[in-house]
C-alpha cells in the first residue's frame, strides 16, 4: 500500500513538473491595442508576441500573435539570412504570410483599429513581398557618430508597393530579445493602402 501511495506522488509531481515547464516554455501572446502605447503619433500602433522563430533553409520564420477582443489575430514574417542589405541599410526579400484565420482576424482588427470600413468577410493576403530599410544603419550612413535614440527595437521602415504603383509604410520594430513586435504607423494617410495591401484580391 505505502509503495503504491509513493508511485501515486510521484507521478503527481512528475505530471505537475511537465505541466510547469510546458507553461513557462509558452510565450506570453500580448494584446493587439494598447492605448498607452498610443501616447504618440497616430493613435494606430499595434504589437504583437513572438510566438515561434524557426530557421527553414535560408530563411527565419516568425509567427506573431496577439489578442484582440478576444480573438486571437496574427500572421507571419519571413526574413531571409542575406537580404543584400546595402551600406545605407537598405534590403528586399521580406514577405508577409498569412496563417490563414488568424490572419483573416488580424486584418479586419487591425481596419477597425485604423478606423477603416471593410467588407469582414475578405481574406488576409496569401503573401506579400516588402523592401525596408534598417533606420539604424540609414542613419549612420547619414552621420558617421550618429546617435541612436537607445530604444529596445530594432527599427525597420517596410515599403509596399503595387503593381499599379500605389505606396504605403508602415515601422516595423523588433525587440531586441525577439519577443514582441511593433507595427508603428509612419502616416494615418497610409491606413486605407495598408489594409488593401493586407487584403486578397
Amino acid at each position: 500500500m505505502k509503495i503504491r501511495t509513493l508511485l501515486l506522488i510521484g507521478l503527481s509531481l512528475s505530471v505537475l513538473i511537465m505541466q510547469a515547464c510546458q507553461t513557462k516554455s509558452q510565450p506570453e501572446i500580448i494584446n493587439l491595442f494598447d492605448p498607452n502605447n498610443n501616447a504618440e503619433g497616430f493613435g494606430g500602433d499595434v504589437r504583437l508576441s513572438v510566438t515561434q522563430k524557426t530557421k527553414v533553409n535560408e530563411v527565419v520564420v516568425y509567427d506573431l500573435k496577439a489578442n484582440y477582443r478576444g480573438k486571437l489575430v496574427g500572421f507571419q514574417i519571413v526574413v531571409p539570412e542575406n537580404t543584400n542589405q546595402s551600406k545605407e541599410g537598405f534590403g528586399k526579400g521580406i514577405e508577409i504570410k498569412s496563417m490563414g484565420k488568424i490572419s483573416d482576424d488580424f486584418r479586419n482588427a487591425l481596419a477597425e483599429i485604423y478606423k477603416i470600413k471593410t467588407d469582414q468577410e475578405k481574406k488576409f493576403i496569401d503573401k506579400i513581398p516588402v523592401a525596408f530599410v534598417d533606420l539604424d544603419a540609414f542613419a549612420k550612413s547619414v552621420v558617421k557618430n550618429a546617435k541612436l535614440d537607445g530604444s529596445d527595437f530594432k527599427k525597420l521602415k517596410l515599403f509596399f508597393e503595387s503593381k499599379d504603383g500605389e505606396e504605403a509604410e508602415l515601422f516595423f520594430n523588433i525587440n531586441k530579445d525577439q519577443t514582441q513586435v511593433e507595427l508603428a504607423e509612419k502616416d494615418e494617410e497610409y491606413r486605407p493602402l495598408l489594409i488593401n495591401f493586407f487584403t486578397k484580391s
